[in-house]
């Protein structure tokens, strides 16, 4: 049935678009952010700083798949992940930045991140409760098939779900609904 593949299609791709909108707004980034003296000792409140940041932004919006609680548990990887606060400011972004920041201003800044780190990131985001499939499967309702979830619960794994949230999930979920597309009744 062509109209339900594309509904299946679009559900999950809305889910893609809903992680990229509880990443960020337009992307645009003035570079501004809390100045922080050369050679303060501000450590693990910066830390906490820039994670409280990135945790509001990740699961602050409405309909986000990623739970306050867990972006919580998700952003201090992150932020390791991307060098710690010092990594950050050197890249010219601050905590008001990273609360509204999309993924592609990571790497516009000089903060990539590569495969294998995506896929730490992404174990580190399970681990945090992280479910992105049954995202998916509570958008869809009925019309997912229980071979097309088990299918995606095979795509995304962690190096995904890691790519989901550092790089541009609409590419990303578009792979995995590519491979599932046989799924489909």
């Amino acid at each position: 049935m062509i109209t339900r593949a594309y509904r299946w299609c679009w559900a999950v791709l809305a889910a893609a678009l809903v992680v990229t909108a509880c990443t960020g707004d337009d992307g645009a980034s003035d570079g501004t952010g809390p100045d922080v003296e050369a050679g303060s000792d501000a450590g693990a409140v910066d830390d906490e700083r820039y994670a409280a940041a990135l945790a509001a932004n990740l699961g602050g919006a409405p309909g986000s798949p990623i739970t306050p609680d867990q972006a919580g548990c998700v952003a201090p990887a992150m932020i390791d992940l991307l060098g710690g606060p010092d990594a950050i400011e050197r890249a010219g972004l601050g905590p008001d930045d990273l609360a509204v920041a999309d993924p592609g201003v990571l790497a516009t800044n000089g903060l990539a991140v590569d495969a294998a780190e995506a896929g730490s990131l992404g174990a580190v985001a399970i681990d945090c409760g992280v479910d992105l499939v049954g995202a998916i499967a509570d958008t869809m309702g009925d019309d997912l098939a229980a071979s097309a979830r088990t299918c995606l619960e095979g795509e995304f794994d962690a190096d995904v779900v890691g790519r989901l949230l550092l790089d541009d999930p609409t590419a990303t979920v578009r792979d995995a609904v590519l491979a599932c597309a046989h799924h489909l009744d």
